[in-house]
């Protein structure tokens, strides 16, 4: 294995740090990564150097990657030693699981290092947050607002836990960001929240063809049915969301459904149907099934949780076969070409499972609509999920419009939903999450029949 600094070759990072010694740039700051990653010649970068470590095979292996790495945090100058366990990483982006990365695969695990330092740099930047005492009155950062709460446990060092959080601790640069005084500004209700300004969009925005993934699952076989994972009504809310695909004139449309939902096969239909995709087309992933949560395992989830789609594998459920919110989001970055994304998720823990905070979203028209919060479990009506419904019935009030927005469609869910949610005691508040600089006003939204 070899590192590249400075069209040099070194053997090891030693030498490339003596060779960095007195030339080497100051580490950057996060303003600068960011603009890094904004850099459309970072790719072409990345993609340089991958070919000078493929060689003939045109694949990474974990050293061949180790290499690139270093070679690329040098030109930066960032100690690669300071991210951590890259062969995790690897093994994370290795989505064909076959030991090596391709081209496509190597980038996202790079530009993921990369944001990784630039949230690790914000992390020490960070000041402490506001002063709280046991018992005060709140408001937290949600997708969609701030949301009250109340304060339920202060340690010596600042950090609190809230009552809308459990036994989960907010440390002092956390708390600056996520917690605030109650009265601080317009805090929403715990109820879904209404995008503002949700208009019909002025003018007609042509758009591509509409590409579809329907994945259910119902759980309904052994041993699974005996250990309590189903039979779910899934295969209901398929049908409902099918229904919608069909009247909205949306023929690319590929299912997954039970013992074909593992991991493998969600990735396997990503490739298929985002490689399809052409710029200007939509791509539309619709979920109902189990959801859960994982212990985070990169650092990068405030509550400490990774939430996960609940796949299966020979026919089994567990922790081990679940997949992760960050090869989920990776996977649908990595392989989906269209511009356009929108994931629709009716299941539990699922409010943030795309992760659109991140870095890796900057210039997509996204958004997900989940049928609860990270914390919370999904509605079933034993007819299809209470989400699923809701999208059916919002659908369907906007048919015939033009120019619908993706605010308009996601408040008239909202508005949709109310009724059902009283009428099953639902406390589900149902999430959107974009990407920053995603003005969702101007997305147009897929989903309207004709009148």
């Amino acid at each position: 294995m070899v590192y590249i600094y400075d069209g040099q070759q070194y053997e090891t990072m030693e030498e490339v740090r003596a060779a960095m010694s007195g030339t080497a740039p100051p580490p950057p700051s996060p303003q600068e990564v960011s603009q890094v990653m904004a850099d459309g010649d970072f790719s072409s970068r990345v993609a340089k150097l991958f070919a000078q470590y493929a060689g003939a095979d045109s694949v990474l292996s974990f050293p061949e990657m180790l290499g690139l790495c270093g070679s690329v945090c040098a030109s930066l100058g960032i100690d690669v030693d300071s991210l951590g366990d890259l062969q995790y990483l690897f093994k994370r982006y290795d989505f064909s699981k076959d030991g090596s990365l391709q081209l496509d695969e190597a980038t996202a695990m790079v530009e993921a290092i990369v944001e990784k330092y630039r949230e690790q740099q914000v992390s020490v930047g960070e000041p402490e947050g506001p002063s709280f005492a046991a018992g005060d009155a709140a408001e937290m950062r949600a997708t969609v607002g701030w949301i009250p709460c109340n304060i339920t446990a202060v340690r010596g060092d600042g950090a609190v836990q809230a009552d809308l959080t459990g036994e989960y601790w907010w440390v002092p640069s956390l708390v600056q960001l996520k917690l605030r005084p109650a009265g601080g500004g317009a805090a929403l209700k715990m109820t879904d929240a209404e995008l503002g300004d949700a208009e019909p969009l002025p003018e007609a925005r042509p758009a591509g063809e509409v590409r579809a993934i329907v994945m259910w699952n119902d759980f309904n076989w052994e041993p699974l049915t005996s250990q309590g994972w189903g039979p779910l009504d899934t295969e209901q809310g398929r049908n409902i969301m099918k229904e919608v695909l069909d009247s909205c004139g949306v023929q690319d449309v590929t299912e997954i459904s039970r013992k074909d939902c593992t991991g493998q096969n969600v990735c396997n239909a990503i490739y298929s149907v985002g490689s399809r995709c052409a710029p200007d087309d939509t791509f539309i992933f619709y979920y109902t099934g189990h959801g859960s949560k994982l212990p985070d395992q990169d650092g990068d989830e405030k509550d400490g949780h990774d939430e996960a789609i609940c796949t299966v594998r020979n026919g089994l459920c567990n922790q081990s076969t679940y997949l992760r919110d960050d090869d989920f989001a990776q996977m649908i970055h990595t392989y989906v070409k269209a511009k356009n994304i929108v994931v629709l998720m009716d299941c539990c823990h699922s409010g943030t499972i795309c992760d659109m905070d991140k870095n890796q979203w900057r210039g997509k028209n996204a958004m997900s609509i989940s049928g609860c919060q990270d914390h919370q479990v999904a509605t079933g009506t034993g007819r299809g999920g209470l989400l699923t419904h809701s999208l059916r019935a919002a659908s369907q009030m906007l048919q015939g419009q033009e120019n619908v927005s993706a605010s308009l469609f996601y408040n008239t869910v909202v508005h949709a939903a109310k009724p059902l949610k009283a009428q099953f005691n639902s406390q589900q508040v149902i999430t959107v999450q974009s990407p920053s600089g995603c003005n969702l006003n101007s997305m147009p939204w897929p989903l309207v029949p004709s009148a």
